[in-house]
C-alpha cells in the first residue's frame, strides 16, 4: 500500500524541475566560459557569438575577461552602448515617474476643488439635506445636482465650479 502517493509525485516532480533548472544554469555558464575561452584563443566565431548575445555582453560585462586584442574594441563598444541604453532607460523611467506624480497631484487638486465647490454649494442651500449629486465632470469642473426649493419641489441645476455660477 502506497502512502502519500500524490505528495511523493509532487516532490519528485518539483525536485526534478529544480535539478533541471540547476543543470541548465550550469550548462549555460560552461557554454559562456567556453565561448570566452575560445574568443581569447583567437576563435573569431566564438567572439562573434559572444557579441551577438545581448544577455551576455551587457552593461555589467567584465571586459577583463576578454584578452583577444582584435575583438576587445568591439566588446568595449558594445558594453558602452549597453551602459548608455541602460542610462537612457533609467532617465526615461525617471521622467515617466515624474510625469505620473505630477498628474496624480493635479488629479488630487481637481478632486479637492470639486469637494470644496460641492461643500460651498451645499452650505448655501436652505435645505442642505435635500442635495443630491447626479454627475460630476472633473474635466470642466461642473456638478450636476438637484435639491428642493422652498415650495418642496425638486429642481435640477448645473454648477460651474470655475465661475461659481449655476448654468441653468
Amino acid at each position: 500500500m502506497m502512502k502519500g502517493g500524490c505528495l511523493k509525485i509532487c516532490l519528485w516532480a518539483g525536485g526534478g524541475l529544480v535539478g533541471l533548472f540547476v543543470a541548465l544554469l550550469i550548462g549555460a555558464t560552461l557554454w559562456e566560459q567556453g565561448l570566452k575561452s575560445g574568443c581569447n584563443n583567437g576563435k573569431s566565431d566564438d567572439c562573434e557569438s559572444l557579441l551577438s548575445s545581448d544577455y551576455i555582453v551587457n552593461e555589467d560585462f567584465d571586459l577583463g575577461q576578454i584578452t583577444n586584442e582584435e575583438f576587445k574594441p568591439k566588446f568595449v563598444q558594445q558594453v558602452e552602448a549597453a551602459k548608455k541604453a541602460a542610462a537612457d532607460t533609467a532617465e526615461a523611467n525617471k521622467k515617466a515617474a515624474e510625469a505620473r506624480r505630477a498628474q496624480n497631484e493635479l488629479a488630487d487638486l481637481v478632486v479637492k476643488a470639486m469637494t470644496q465647490c460641492e461643500g460651498s454649494l451645499k452650505a448655501a442651500m436652505k435645505d442642505p439635506d435635500s442635495f443630491q449629486v447626479h454627475n460630476r465632470d472633473f474635466a470642466s469642473l461642473q456638478i450636476e445636482y438637484s435639491a428642493t426649493n422652498s415650495f418642496g419641489g425638486r429642481i435640477r441645476n448645473v454648477m460651474d465650479c470655475k465661475t461659481g455660477k449655476n448654468l441653468r
